[in-house]
């Protein structure tokens, strides 16, 4: 085995579960840099707001004046991801002898890149054209972050999965399909206005559902939105057909706790394992990072700052 894979594979494993840092400071800020022989990152580690007059923002603003990055991340405006053509012909549908594996497979792709940087280039125009009320109240710090960084020309991504990737990865871990199933359509039931009605909240969950039936392949389960709230019902005990209430949800879908410490549910598994493949792709993003920019700042909540320092720590301080 390449030493380089033995060494990315170690760095991989230092990325924390989020059980592990539970009960440390996540409402504030954890900031740190990390120095390395190719490139230097800063890492602001913020809570999460929504009202652009937040004393935070100027401090966000202050790290750019101070920091001076070249690349800036920010959490969550997965338009931004950068969508890199695979090395792999395969991928394209292509054959290793070029002779096409499947002309759809390959116009697929090719559309599928084309509508991600056409809705690249929509979010880029909201974030800069936008009222900055608007951005933060939609986006958060992070469309701060990433409207600072466009109107200073400087280039914003967004290291996260697709939602495909990251339903995968979960599949990958072996866990219950109702688990999985549940806990990527309830995840957005908190985002859904309060006091909609089963009819809206079904209709408003189905591009949602569409994209968890075709990322597991799963031709034999029942997505309907009935079975989803069964699944709720029988896991908690409790009616989830509660629209908009984060309180509820927010526990109930955290990534932590599970049924062997008697502390949570096959659905917090699933959300646990879906967070360390999530950490673990940002992770593997900003390292690959470093071939193209020298200096990089990061802006995502506190959380992965936690999940995520010894990692970046290992992997930075790594000249290969």
């Amino acid at each position: 085995m390449p030493d380089s894979f033995t060494k990315t594979a170690d760095i991989l494993r230092l990325v924390r579960a989020y059980g592990e840092v539970q009960g440390r400071d996540h409402g504030g800020y954890h900031i740190f840099t990390v120095e390395g022989p190719r490139s230097s990152l800063r890492f602001f580690g913020s809570h999460h707001i929504n009202d652009s007059a937040h004393p935070m923002l100027n401090n966000i603003r202050q790290h750019f004046d101070e920091w001076q990055p070249q690349t800036v991340f920010v959490e969550a405006i997965r338009a931004l991801r950068r969508v890199e053509v695979p090395a792999s012909t395969a991928a394209l549908g292509v054959g290793s002898n070029g002779a096409p594996e499947s002309a759809a497979c390959g116009e697929a792709f090719q559309a599928r890149l084309a509508a991600h940087a056409a809705g690249q280039e929509d979010a880029k125009r909201a974030l800069l054209e936008s009222p900055l009320e608007e951005v933060v109240k939609r986006w958060g710090e992070s469309g701060f972050a990433a409207r600072v960084a466009l109107e200073r020309g400087i280039s914003v991504e967004c290291p996260e999965p697709s939602g495909i990737e990251e339903i995968r990865g979960a599949c990958a871990e072996g866990l219950s399909r109702d688990a999985i199933f549940a806990y990527f359509a309830f995840r957005n039931f908190s985002f859904a206005p309060k006091g909609a009605s089963i009819e809206d909240l079904g209709r408003g969950l189905s591009p949602f559902i569409g994209e968890i039936q075709e990322a597991t392949g799963w031709g034999d389960f029942d997505f309907s939105f009935s079975n989803l709230l069964a699944i709720g019902r029988r896991v908690w005990g409790e009616d989830p057909a509660r629209p908009g209430d984060y309180a509820f949800f927010r526990m109930r879908t955290a990534p932590f706790g599970s049924r062997a410490a008697g502390n949570g549910t096959e659905i917090n598994e699933v959300s646990a394992a879906a967070g360390i493949f999530r950490d673990r792709h940002i992770l593997l993003r900003l390292l690959a990072a470093r071939e193209r920019s020298k200096r990089m700042l990061v802006v995502y909540g506190s959380g992965h700052a936690f999940t995520l320092e010894d990692a970046l720590r290992a992997g930075f301080s790594s000249p290969e």
